[in-house]
């Protein structure tokens, strides 16, 4: 059972670490739910679902990851959780959801930034989380034996490590395409074991 309430980095270390990003006065409460966010959705679609639940019991257990396992956290999980992290919390930082509407917050001192410059600035931040994924990736497949958990999928909990964490704006789904009459082609099917994982077409 996957807890809430572990976390791979706190708000501290992304305040440390990635000051040029975040303000200081930043409420930590509301970076806590970002870090999660980016947890559960970002990382663990790269370390794969047994990976991602081994780093989440081992921290539970309070030993925390060891050996190769923390290698891989402090250089790669960390830095991909909170660049992650703070991809997710850009848009919530420029608004505020409250009991009449979706408010654009403003200050004294500064004006609030459009929707078009959150989102430059998010795709910077996002570029920087796919590095630091593919780095996670490259570091466990070339350690395969150090990473079993990688390679395993178990249960309903079928969450199985991204081939690529690089996204190109176009998303195309593992399908084989089969000839049909006259020439065309016939409805796509599903490739139930062709194991490319990249969306190509096969013939």
């Amino acid at each position: 059972m996957i807890a809430n309430n572990v976390y791979f980095i706190t708000t501290d270390y992304l305040k440390k670490y990635y000051s040029g990003y975040l303000d200081p006065n930043i409420d930590a409460n509301a970076l806590d739910s970002f870090i999660l966010i980016a947890q559960g959705i970002r990382i663990q679609s790269v370390l794969g679902f047994d990976l991602y639940n081994k780093y989440i019991t081992d921290i539970n257990n309070n030993t925390g990851p060891v050996g190769q396992y923390k290698y891989l956290m402090d250089n790669y999980i960390q830095p991909a959780t909170a660049l992650y992290s703070i991809y997710e919390a850009l848009p919530s930082l420029n608004f505020r959801i409250t009991n009449k509407a979706v408010s654009q917050k403003s200050s004294d001192y500064g004006q609030p930034s459009t929707r078009t410059d959150v989102e430059y600035l998010r795709q910077q931040v996002v570029n920087n989380a796919e590095f630091y994924s593919m780095r996670i990736r490259e570091y466990i497949t070339n350690n395969p034996s150090d990473f079993p958990e990688y390679y395993i999928t178990t249960g309903v909990n079928r969450i199985r490590a991204k081939n690529n964490n690089y996204f190109g704006g176009l998303y195309l789904p593992d399908v084989v395409r089969r000839p049909g009459t006259y020439g065309g082609w016939s409805q796509d099917e599903r490739c139930a074991g062709c194991g490319v994982g990249n969306g190509y077409f096969l013939n």
